[in-house]
């Protein structure tokens, strides 16, 4: 968490809305709850998030267009941190072959 908490801070995000998300409360600002209430049902839900929570986030000011981003900001964070991502089918005699990371790749670059 503090590494988002670093995050929203470069985007200049008040200090109270950063502790009641950490907190795992409400923020005071309702559009931003609808869109904090929005991210948690694609998370929780793995993108099957009912019409009635996608009519509310849209209801709180946010355009269609947000509800694709938002989506596409949690699939691109699952990618980047589920493991099998890193590994790619290659043959019956060795299923999995491991991709370097982007660390890896860094050092061969520099070599």
């Amino acid at each position: 968490m503090a590494g988002h908490s670093t995050l929203a801070k470069m985007i200049k995000m008040g200090a109270g809305v950063i502790a009641t998300l950490r907190a795992g409360t409400p923020p005071p600002d309702a559009k931003l709850e609808a869109l904090h209430r929005f991210a948690t049902f694609v998370v929780r839900e793995r993108g099957f998030v009912p019409d009635a929570e996608v009519d509310a986030f849209l209801s709180a000011g946010y355009p269609r267009q947000n509800v694709l981003e938002v989506i596409l900001g949690v699939a691109t964070k699952v990618m980047r941190t589920t493991p099998t991502t890193s590994y790619i089918p290659t043959s019956t005699a060795s299923r999995y072959r491991r991709l370097p990371s982007l660390a890896e790749n860094k050092a061969v670059a520099h070599d």
